[in-house]
């Protein structure tokens, strides 16, 4: 147990040696060695200077220096040796990572080169948009190359590196921009669709359009008081087409006052809706039409009753038939046609019988004083 005790603290003495080493000689060598400084501001692409965005310079994995930029967009400047291989991140909440590869390795000479070169670096930054995957041009992906210029000796932007990564870089945009210019143009068009399928009144089409363009713009606000609205009409024509149907149903019972209630509290619902006006014109039409059917058969009725007791002459009877008749339908002329006849005859009757008890009264008379011969007369007249 003590010797594997020992052995350990020997191990943790070696490492420590190791790296107090590591830091003296790295110090030594950051003093003596021609230096790198890096300066710069960090915008966004629209130009907003960004405050807080984390600029990181590594070495093999291993951060060198790590600095945030000012309200003013700058940062602070970052030194590092010249003669190494760095990779420098740039970062920050809702915009897209950036990272370079600063090369001052390769073709690098301490002799020939300057005690410091300046590096002016300004970093630009993609704003992030929701529901997109940015790791093809974030995680890891270098969009650019600084390294060392054999002409001048100092850092310069390797171009054809550069280039290549940039094309690479900007087609990611451009293609997530086409992307999004689709999504707009169908997303109006969804909207177009689902105003068309509202104006004819088309509600439940409406609903589906409006909420396939919210799978494009989630919380697009007019469309979502559309959707809201839409719905409320759905439950509006859902009453409607109750109310018509309940009032197509009493207007084929002849119920024709329900009919014409119903297809009225149809049209408070929807007073845009073309085919209600119809449908009670019909309804009333049928009403008057049943009601007019009805009175001339009451009409009809009473005419028949009153030639048959006119035929009988049963003469008040029917004088009584016709005058109701004539009520029923004021404007027929046959029923007072009818009671002036009726009168005739009953005049021409009572004449008759007026005269024939005249002369029944003569005939009477003659008998009476023995004339027979004109009672004679008197009686056959009577006749």
């Amino acid at each position: 147990m003590y010797i594997e005790t020992m052995s350990w603290i020997k191990k943790i003495l070696i490492l420590s040696l190791t790296m107090l080493l590591s830091l003296i000689a790295w110090e030594v060598y950051s003093q003596d060695s021609p230096m790198m400084l890096i300066s710069g501001k960090v915008t966004s692409t629209s130009g907003k200077k960004l405050s807080g965005a984390q600029v990181t310079l590594k070495q093999n994995g291993a951060t060198v220096s790590s600095v945030t930029s000012t309200s003013s967009g700058k940062y602070p400047d970052i030194e590092a040796p010249m003669g190494q291989v760095y990779t420098l991140t740039v970062s920050m909440g809702g915009y897209v990572q950036k990272e370079i590869l600063i090369d001052t390795k390769t073709g690098y000479f301490e002799e020939d080169a300057n005690p410091v070169t300046d590096v002016d670096l300004p970093l630009e930054l993609n704003e992030k948009k929701p529901d997109v995957d940015y790791s093809s041009v974030s995680d890891g992906f270098q969009i650019g190359k600084l390294a060392i210029d054999p002409k001048q000796g100092g850092l310069a932007i390797d171009y054809g590196f550069s280039s290549s990564q940039k094309k690479k870089y900007e087609k990611f945009f451009k293609d997530l921009e086409d992307e999004a210019n689709a999504d707009e143009e169908n997303f109006n068009k969804l909207v177009a669709e689902g105003d068309k399928a509202t104006q004819s009144g088309s509600f439940a089409m409406a609903l589906t359009k409006y909420e396939e363009a919210l799978k494009i713009k989630a919380d697009d606000p007019v469309v979502t008081g559309k959707v809201t609205e839409t719905k409320k009409q759905i439950e509006i024509k859902k009453t409607f087409d109750k109310a018509v149907s309940d009032g197509d149903g009493m207007l084929a019972s002849k119920s024709y006052d329900q009919a014409i209630a119903k297809y009225q509290a149809a049209k408070v619902l929807m007073p845009s809706d073309n085919t209600i006006d119809a449908k009670i014109k019909d309804a009333e039409d049928k009403k008057a039409a049943d009601a007019s059917a009805e009175l001339d058969k009451q009409y009809t009725d009473k005419m028949v009753e009153a030639k048959s007791a006119l035929d009988s002459k049963d003469y008040a009877y029917a004088k009584t038939l016709y005058a109701a008749a004539g009520k029923i339908k004021p404007s027929e002329k046959e029923p007072p046609v009818k009671i002036a006849e009726i009168d005739k005859i009953i005049k021409d009757e009572l004449e008759k019988d007026q005269q024939y008890a005249e002369l029944v009264a003569a005939g009477n008379t003659g008998m009476l004083n023995e004339n027979y011969d004109q009672a004679i007369i008197k009686f056959e007249a009577a006749l």
